[in-house]
């Protein structure tokens, strides 16, 4: 029996390709922390310059700086009232991060690249998570009516001398890539998971409307009744977010309002229909004809 209990063979399958990943990512120097900026190295008073001579009184020598990637990302998470702040600020963090490392593994593409490896789009995304450091740069919360917001800035950090010297290794070696797009996939699962409850104010917003289309297409089959004048539609229903005229001499008017069309002729209210259809036969998309599955009041005329 191999370490732990499993057998040899379940070892070398399943767990010997995670080892070397992780040996991977410990076999060189670590990054720095974000503290240490790469644009202010910590200064070196006792060194003197390549011609021998001693510094300044009140100068300092500096190390070279080293070349490091960098690259940040703003997100927005909104939350009900039951999600708790704690839970809140990882889920934000987890989808801060996913975004991070796919802008990252751009810049990582580079390096691999020049050192002539060829690396498929999740097997960079995979060595990014596991070689770049991330932190929430600037987080901001503030409560909403139904529940808070969260904005967040994160940043990563990468060593690019490190990432050229673990590349290689990565990129010949089949067992530690398919262990780190393991890992890749876990994570991406857990962000996408985050994300559905660490909602997008655009895509609240998007949802908000799109019920409301929905409503007004309702209470428009409800209250509308054929024979209305088009003050009489607009003054149930408001002013229409769409408008479009038929064809010339057949006097149609359609007026949009989400997911319904008003079709009026000659002023009156003729049909209501889901989707306006250009038909051959009018010329036009404007117009009471077509498919009657789209006719929701109404019947075409003869």
């Amino acid at each position: 029996m191999a370490a732990g209990g499993f057998p040899p063979a379940y070892f070398r399958k399943h767990l010997a390709p995670a080892v070397l990943f992780c040996l991977l990512l410990t076999a060189f120097p670590a990054g720095p922390g974000l503290a240490q900026s790469a644009v202010e190295p910590t200064p070196q008073p006792s060194q003197t310059d390549t011609s021998g001579t001693t510094p300044a009184p009140g100068s300092s020598v500096r190390s070279p700086a080293r070349d490091d990637l960098l690259s940040t990302v703003g997100v927005t998470c909104v939350f009900g009232p039951k999600t708790s702040e704690a839970d809140a600020r990882r889920q934000c963090f987890l989808k801060a991060r996913s975004r991070l490392t796919v802008k990252m593994a751009e810049q990582v593409r580079g390096a691999a690249s020049s050192l002539g490896l060829d690396l498929s789009d999740e097997e960079l995304f995979a060595f990014t998570l596991g070689t770049m450091r991330v932190e929430a740069d600037r987080e901001e919360i503030e409560p909403e009516k139904d529940g808070f917001v969260i904005r967040l800035t994160g940043r990563a950090v990468a060593d690019l001398a490190g990432l050229r010297q673990k590349l290689p290794f990565y990129a010949q070696n089949q067992d530690v890539r398919a262990a780190a797009v393991a890992q890749w996939r876990a994570a991406l699962s857990e962000a996408e998971l985050a994300a559905r409850s660490a909602g997008d104010p655009a895509e609240a917003q998007a949802a908000k409307t799109r019920r409301a289309m929905v409503d007004t297409a309702r209470f428009a089959e409800r209250q509308l009744r054929l024979g209305m004048s088009q003050t009489d539609v607009r003054g149930l229903l408001g002013e229409p977010g769409a408008w479009t005229q038929g064809a010339s001499g057949e006097n149609f008017t359609c007026l949009g309002y989400g997911d319904v069309w008003a079709v009026f002729q000659n002023g009156e209210l003729a049909c209501l229909r889901t989707r306006l259809e250009y038909s051959r036969r009018h010329e036009s998309q404007c117009h009471c004809s077509g498919r009657l599955a789209t006719i929701v009041l109404g019947v075409e005329p003869q």
